[in-house]
């Protein structure tokens, strides 16, 4: 299939969506799991990731009928005239196999860099390729192609001012203005995956981004770690001070930003979430809800909530400050003795935490609803790339071989959710505590049995297969998971009837086929890896 050129008009550059729109569709197509994964072994295959990457079909203002957005030495801005330019955007149809140029940049070199000569047979297959894993993603409209900028690129954010693009260098950016940078565009190179970046412009209206970081929307940092310091010097009444230089460097992680402050020898952490949407509050909400039933219960080696504000934007928790670092696991490290005190810990909080319980009724409709509102449902939609109907189907006719009708009616209990070293602190010989319940939900009693992240090993995607090979385990894994079972058979018993069907739960022979199938129905890596498992042999008759 010959790639069709189409000529550059202001009107298709202005139908790309604005960028919170785009970041949207991005984040709602689950972009971010998956598009180093399957975009990167297809430019890698051909060859091309040195010349093409992969864009966010955006724009930052419209254009009138004779302009183009056109790069002149860091800055974008509306041009009259294309003499002595050359496209650097190209929006992708991928149905139709077709290029459009949507941006442009001053050729100062005469050759700058290299362009891209779509006649070749290689550019040809390649698209051909692209275009195809496009539609099977269902993402065709959403992502576009970019000229590759050079080995020495040191990444960009884009700042827009009036009709006017910006560009500075991310430590530039950082002087400026550290906020948070959003992804717009990815490249593929062998060791170092550049990143383009996009930064909101300052003051926006937040109901204009729902679904933006919040640390972009809300521009400075300093306004979120003077946000974060007022409300620890109003929850301790006292005067606190940042510790740990969390003022300039807070701790970021998946969902919060979190800031470390000290008043009269206590210390205090404050998080706040990073995305602002129509749920944030519901969420936030919940969290608060469960950190307030672990302190009703007293369970140990857990935040201690010590304060929180719904009403802030973002909303604000407090709890108490772990000192320490993250668990380093391998099979030498720890030592044996530390070893065994962690798991031992960490087991003896899995099962305390069953004591926050809630009466939800069936595990049968549960796991069933669950299944069809995030997977099936979805699948009919088109919202999830690279998941059929089919396989939504497959996934829900498990539920016959692993749902156990004779703990059905079991309460629901809470699980931590995301048991992984980054989670847990240590100091010394021990836990100190594990954080991060923003990923802690209830599910039902006979879906919580689950061993740790650090006792399970996952598997890895290489050039767009997933590797079950490496989800062995080792002699020292077999060791550390007998352990800790053992820790929690011995354990179970003095802690209630739950804790004693969680233990009978978690020694179950199809245990690992359990944990695969339900990881499965809240993960999509793990859905799409789960098409890809090597069937077991058939024993010869």
């Amino acid at each position: 299939m010959a790639i069709r050129l189409h000529s550059y008009t202001a009107a298709r550059f202005n139908a790309t969506p604005g960028l919170p729109e785009a970041l949207q569709k991005h984040q709602e197509a689950g972009g971010n799991d998956w598009v180093h994964e399957m975009f990167g072994p297809v430019f890698r295959r051909h060859g091309v990731e040195k010349v093409l990457g992969i864009g966010l079909l955006h724009h930052h203002f419209p254009l009138d009928d004779d302009e183009s957005l056109t790069e002149v030495r860091g800055t974008s801005t509306a041009w009259k005239s294309q003499r002595g330019t050359r496209p650097h955007v190209w929006a992708l149809s991928a149905k139709e196999g077709s290029l459009t140029p949507l941006e442009f940049v001053m050729d100062d070199d005469g050759d700058f860099l290299t362009f891209p000569d779509w006649g070749s047979k290689q550019l040809q297959q390649f698209i051909q390729e692209l275009s195809k894993l496009i539609v099977d993603l269902s993402v065709d409209g959403i992502y576009g192609l970019v000229r590759y900028p050079g080995d020495d690129f040191p990444g960009r954010v884009e700042m827009t001012v009036g009709r006017a693009n910006v560009n500075l260098t991310p430590t530039q950016a950082a002087r400026h203005d550290p906020a948070y940078q959003s992804e717009t565009a990815w490249y593929f190179t062998e060791g170092f995956r550049k990143r383009g970046f996009y930064l909101l412009p300052r003051k926006p209206t937040l109901s204009l981004y729902p679904s933006i970081p919040l640390i972009t929307a809300f521009s400075l940092m300093d306004q979120l770690a003077e946000k974060a310091l007022e409300f620890a010097n109003r929850l301790t009444c006292c005067t606190c001070h940042f510790i740990l230089d969390t003022q300039h460097r807070p701790y970021i992680g998946g969902e919060c930003v979190v800031f470390a402050f000290e008043a009269g020898g206590k210390r205090v952490g404050v998080r706040m979430e990073q995305n602002v949407s129509a749920t944030t509050h519901v969420k936030v909400e919940r969290e608060i809800q469960l950190l307030e039933a672990i302190k009703r219960e007293q369970i140990g080696h857990l935040p201690n909530l010590i304060g929180y504000d719904l009403d802030s934007v973002p909303p604000l928790i407090a709890t108490g400050w772990a000192d320490g670092h993250d668990l380093q696991w391998s099979d030498v490290t720890p030592p044996p003795q530390i070893r065994h005190n962690i798991l031992k810990t960490v087991a003896e909080v899995t099962l305390d935490l069953l004591r926050v319980q809630e009466s939800a009724g069936s595990a049968l409709k549960w796991v069933t609803d669950k299944i069809y509102r995030t997977r099936t449902k979805r699948s009919i939609e088109g919202r999830l790339p690279g998941i059929s109907v089919d396989d939504c189907l497959a996934l829900q006719q498990c539920v016959s071989r692993f749902h156990l009708p004779s703990f059905d009616d079991a309460p629901h209990v809470l699980v931590h959710g995301d048991l992984h070293p980054s989670n847990i602190i240590v100091n010394g010989e021990g836990v100190e505590c594990i954080v991060d319940m923003g990923t802690a939900t209830m599910v039902p009693l006979q879906f919580s049995a689950v061993y740790p992240r650090f006792l399970t090993n996952e598997p890895r995607l290489i050039e767009g297969v997933f590797d079950w090979s490496c989800c062995g385990h080792s002699q020292a894994q077999k060791a550390d998971r007998a352990f800790y079972l053992q820790c929690i058979v011995d354990m179970a018993p003095g802690k209630g009837k739950q804790a004693c069907q969680y233990a009978e739960i978690l020694a179950l022979d199809d245990q690992e086929d359990r944990h695969w199938w339900f990881s499965a129905i809240s993960r999509l890596d793990i859905m799409r890896a789960l098409k890809m498992k090597p069937c077991p042999p058939q024993p010869h008759m």
